[in-house]
């Protein structure tokens, strides 16, 4: 297959190095590498790095990798770097697979691909005898949840072990078994049991060194300055300690062609220096459309004051994780990240606990419904005039003529503010963790997504039946609409034939081709 161009074989399980390292190979011509959700490792991406022509790489969720593929990529051996455009590392060894293998003080080699066969694995003969790699785990260690505690007889439909790459396969070499003491020998008294110990202590050294330390940060600097002069989408959200402040800054002076960028951000940067790094993201980065920051583990204020205008002045997608420790994201912090946003078409809002509820129909300028209650108070008096004169047997007499109603000024003639002319425009909303929203705050929600198409609210355990009806009147363009609550979804998907026509609200719910579900 030397004439190979693109190469997909996302979300195949049984996928590991040896068959991504020969189409690594032996496809000189190759431009685009999907490799998601595989069972590659880290040693993977040096050989991908050699792909002269590779454009497009999506390695995203590989839970055998771990963070320093990053390092694996930049390789500074090499003497030219592919040109690549687009590169998707999300959630890059997100269970941390390399973490609980440290945790047993050894780190034994991957056993051979395909047949399964744990009883031939490398990893479990490299033991003493009658020593299970469970047994030989510290007692503060936990095996993954995903991983296979003990080797199974038949081939785990988990996670099948990962493969010894085929250029490095000829160097592994299986660690030194540890001397076992046997029971009718003493320590102390022995004549070999320094020597025992001497030896113990050099192979606990030998493996300090071999081990992989995860404390040392991947190099995202040497990353984007081997890619950054051609790089566009670099999306490495859910991998730890990559994008501190120092590799933002590296990312806005060495990146002028980034469009899309997702990163979590680190807690151990400081305000200033985060605020000071997204700013100048912002201000150097002008093509950038597509922007999510996950700061979840941080207080999320100075990113907050970074995303104001005018910087990140031409995004039209925005996904902000709020840090649930500083309580979520307030009124004034969103009206701060959506006034002036006028081309904004997707926005995806985390942890949002100290919305109000009074927010959204602020924003609509429905007030505390002063006629409503005017109305109400001269019904109140006619009714007491009434029960006044039945007691007193003046039936004809005439109730007092009551002030006329103001006639009622239209919502739509007053001015709205900055940020809810952004909510105009955008077409996908999502928002999570909202427990004070009511059905009121649903409804003024539905008048401003003027032009949503989808809108998906999770963590409101207010809302009813009643915000589903309105979005479904409110939104001319809606396509579907998805409400989470505590107990049950709430679903709705409408055709394509009456979303064209703009005629589905009118028509009955099984002439217009819409449909309802609700599932406990």
């Amino acid at each position: 297959m030397p004439q190979l161009e693109v190469f997909d074989v996302s979300w195949c399980m049984k996928i590991t190095d040896v068959g991504v390292l020969a189409v690594a190979q032996s496809c000189t011509k190759l431009r685009t590498l999907c490799v998601s959700n595989t069972q590659i490792t880290d040693s993977v991406f040096e050989e991908i790095a050699r792909c002269q022509h590779l454009e497009r790489v999506n390695a995203s969720w590989c839970l055998r990798a771990t963070e320093h593929a990053l390092d694996r990529l930049c390789n500074p051996c090499r003497s030219q770097c592919p040109p690549l455009r687009e590169l998707e590392l999300e959630h890059l060894g997100a269970m941390g697979l390399h973490a609980e293998r440290e945790l047993a003080g050894l780190l034994p080699p991957p056993p051979p691909a395909s047949p399964g066969l744990w009883g031939q694995s490398p990893a479990v003969s490299a033991l003493s005898p009658g020593t299970s790699f469970l047994t030989s785990l510290s007692p503060n260690s936990r095996i993954p949840l995903r991983m296979p505690p003990e080797p199974p007889p038949i081939p785990s439909m988990l996670l099948p072990p990962p493969a010894v790459p085929v250029t490095a396969a000829r160097h592994v070499s299986a660690p030194a078994a540890l001397p076992v003491l046997h029971e009718d020998s003493s320590v102390h008294g022995s004549p070999g049991a320094d020597t025992q110990n001497a030896t113990s202590a050099n192979a606990a050294e030998t493996l300090q060194l071999c081990r992989p330390s995860s404390c040392i940060p991947p190099s995202l600097k040497n990353l984007i300055a081997a890619y950054g002069t051609t790089l566009e989408h670099l999306l490495i959200d859910g991998i730890r300690d990559a994008a501190d402040a120092t590799a933002l800054e590296a990312m806005a002076l060495g990146c002028p062609m980034l469009q899309q960028l997702a990163v979590t951000l680190l807690a151990k940067d400081t305000d200033v220096l985060l605020s000071r790094a997204l700013r100048l993201v912002g201000a150097k980065c002008g093509r950038l459309t597509l922007l999510r920051l996950d700061s979840s583990m941080r207080p999320h204020a100075a990113v907050v004051e970074a995303l104001a205008l005018p910087l990140f002045g031409n995004l039209a997608s925005l996904s902000f994780w709020c840090s649930s420790k500083s309580d979520g994201l307030h009124d004034v912090e969103l009206e701060t990240i959506l006034n002036g946003r006028t081309s904004l078409e997707s926005l995806v809002l985390r942890n949002c606990e100290s919305l109000s509820e009074a927010l959204f129909p602020g924003w609509c300028n429905r007030g505390e419904r002063q006629e409503e209650a005017l109305a109400m108070k001269q019904l109140d008096e006619a009714l007491l005039f009434s029960l006044s004169n039945l007691s007193l047997g003046t039936v004809g007499q005439q109730a007092p003529v009551a002030a006329p109603v103001r006639p009622k000024v239209k919502q739509r003639q007053l001015p709205r503010p900055p940020a809810a002319l952004a909510l105009r425009s955008v077409k996908h909303f999502s928002l999570s963790g909202a427990p004070l929203m009511s059905d009121r705050s649903g409804d003024a929600l539905a008048e401003l997504l003027h032009d949503g198409q989808t809108v998906e609210i999770r963590g409101c355990p207010l809302l009813t039946e009643d915000t589903l009806r309105s979005f479904r009147k409110g939104c001319r363009f809606i396509r579907s609409v998805c409400i989470v609550m505590r107990e049950r979804t709430l679903t709705w998907r409408a055709l394509t034939s009456s979303v064209k026509r703009h005629c589905h609200r009118k028509r009955s719910s099984f002439a217009s081709g819409s449909s309802g579900t609700e599932s406990n």
